[in-house]
């Protein structure tokens, strides 16, 4: 297309110096070169903005690093905004070299001015004044709000709340409020720039009603169970909890959801509503002790009193079993050819348990097993009793001694020469 342009502007610059409109040739040739130039000086611009708008925020700079560093942005996120920032030079920069190209064709840029001036400085509809500009700062005040309130953010979790004595659930709840303070206070002051006051919100509070009413309500519900559960805290992060069917550490608790990570690495995202209405089981909500029992079943012909002072010798080795309060051994069953015995022991912290339930199993049959009080291992044997076959069997044996022949020489030689070959 380039080309086609080029020889079509010298067949008429070409024609118009021959019919002489010189003139008017001569305009064309400027006009050429003018535009040559500037698409030239827009190349170049192009290039230098993608070089030092993008590159400075897409690779791994001193600016995105600290960005990272501060705001908590991820990479990917950076990249978005730098292919944003990059397409915003763009547009402003073609915008300003199509100005340029048809200023000298009779274009007149104030009109053009006056329109984008008064777009972006606003105008009135009704009593609200709305400009380009206006919206532009508020949205600024805003983003600039929610930076600096997670910059406050990671200042409260990384470097004063560790410092504290605070439990692990009640940094969390006040890391997460300064979270919605922090971003209320922005929006309130991006409104307040923008020139909205409450009375301006009634129709947006009206239009938010109403839709809080067919379908916002869940979303709504599940925001206030998050407040409620921030300030009650009846769990926390940091807990094992069980709901339902399932058991896990709560990870977090956001706006809408509770992550509850499982024993098997899996994340499971519970529903704040579910937590408040529902029945759930806190395993650590008053301390982090916890409850490990075992069952073990011994011979029947050991004594049990020595059997229980094993078990509760095992437990008392054990470095996590609390000694207050004790260990106990309970007998719970006498059995053939067993004793079941119930080794209940309370542990320092709740999230122990496996590893103390491990090594209790490994000491437990150790020890019983030295002593005797375990059976060997070694081949089973099985004695099945088939009940009910006593008639059967007395049924056959009737037949057996019609069909049986005479005895020979009047001499029985006791064979059993049936044709069922039963007795």
């Amino acid at each position: 297309p380039a080309r086609l342009v080029g020889w079509a502007a010298t067949a008429v610059i070409g024609v118009a110096a021959l019919v002489g409109y010189v003139a008017f040739a001569a305009f064309v040739i400027d006009q050429l070169v003018w535009t040559a130039s500037l698409l030239v000086l827009l190349y170049l611009l192009v290039q230098s903005a993608d070089t030092f708008v993008g590159g400075s925020l897409s690779d791994d700079t001193r600016l995105a690093t600290a960005l990272q560093a501060n705001t908590g942005l991820r990479k990917r996120s950076l990249n978005q905004i730098a292919v944003l920032s990059t397409g915003a030079a763009r547009v402003l920069l073609f915008l300003i070299v199509a100005l340029l190209v048809l200023a000298p064709w009779g274009l007149d840029s104030t009109d053009i001015v006056s329109s984008i001036r008064q777009a972006f400085f606003g105008f009135k509809v009704g009593d609200v004044t709305i400009s380009l500009s206006t919206i532009a700062l508020g949205l600024g005040i805003l983003i600039l709000g929610i930076v600096i309130t997670r910059a406050v953010q990671r200042w409260l979790e990384q470097v004063y709340l560790p410092a504290t004595d605070l439990d692990a659930g009640l940094r969390n709840s006040i890391s997460t409020v300064s979270g919605y303070c922090g971003f209320l206070l922005a929006l309130a002051l991006a409104f307040s720039y923008l020139g909205l006051s409450l009375e301006k919100l009634t129709i947006v509070a009206g239009a938010l009603s109403v839709g809080i009413g067919f379908g916002l309500q869940s979303i709504v519900n599940n925001f206030v169970s998050g407040l409620l559960l921030l300030w009650e805290r009846p769990i926390r992060v940091g807990d094992q909890v069980v709901i339902g069917d399932s058991e896990g550490i709560v990870k977090r608790i956001s706006v809408r959801s509770t992550e509850i990570q499982t024993f098997d690495r899996s994340a499971v995202i519970v529903p704040n509503s579910n937590l408040i209405s529902g029945i759930v089981k806190n395993r650590v909500r008053g301390d982090r002790t916890g409850r490990v029992s075992l069952t073990v079943n011994v011979l029947r012909n050991q004594d049990p009193a020595r059997a229980a002072e094993m078990l509760l010798a095992c437990a008392a080795q054990h470095a996590d079993v609390l000694k207050e309060p004790a260990p106990r051994v309970v007998f719970r069953k006498i059995g053939d050819p067993f004793l079941e015995f119930e080794l209940v022991v309370m542990i320092v912290d709740v999230s122990l348990g496996l590893k103390v339930q491990n090594d209790l199993n490994f000491a437990v049959f150790g020890t019983l097993s030295q002593a005797g009080f375990i059976p060997p291992l070694g081949p089973g044997s099985s004695i099945v009793t088939v009940q009910g076959l006593d008639g059967m069997q007395e049924a056959f044996s009737e037949i057996a001694g019609r069909f049986r022949p005479p005895p020979e020489n009047g001499i029985d030689s006791g064979r059993d020469t049936s044709p069922l070959g039963a007795r």
